[in-house]
């Protein structure tokens, strides 16, 4: 008989470790989503699934390039938003951080965003439980 396997893959945009950094990141994204809760970080993620019985076996941080216009009108921001967020982008603390550098290529602008993906497989003792580990969170 062969056992089942249980895979667990997360790909997400995750908050800095610095305080003062994941507030200001936190606050860009609500001035584009305001229904955006908030980014957790790697380790609030790793704790959060080792809740649940789930072991990070492998995980790693990706920049990831985000095309400022697309971004934007996908939420159908109105100009003064898409100032604010250009202007939170070239202000301290987002500026200063190389996570969130603001380059220009050729007319589009754009801007890198951390992100991270994780590999989790379920621990022996909850694969072995009659219930399945759930993970839920309030973010």
């Amino acid at each position: 008989m062969r056992k089942r396997s249980e895979r667990f893959a997360l790909v997400d945009n995750i908050s800095p470790d610095e305080r003062n950094l994941t507030a200001a990141y936190t606050d860009f994204e609500k001035v584009r989503d305001l229904s955006h809760g908030r980014c957790l970080s790697l380790a609030e993620w790793t704790e959060l699934l080792g809740r649940v019985g789930l072991i990070i076996e492998h995980s790693e941080y990706m920049d990831q390039d985000i095309e400022f216009g697309p971004w934007v009108q996908r939420m159908r921001c109105v100009d003064s938003t898409v100032a604010r967020l250009k202007a939170m982008l070239a202000d301290e603390p987002l500026a200063r951080h190389q996570l969130f550098h603001s380059p220009h290529c050729g007319m589009h602008q754009l801007f890198q965003g951390p992100q991270s993906c994780a590999d989790a497989g379920v621990e022996p003792d909850a694969a072995a439980s009659k219930k399945p580990a759930k993970a839920s969170a309030a973010i």
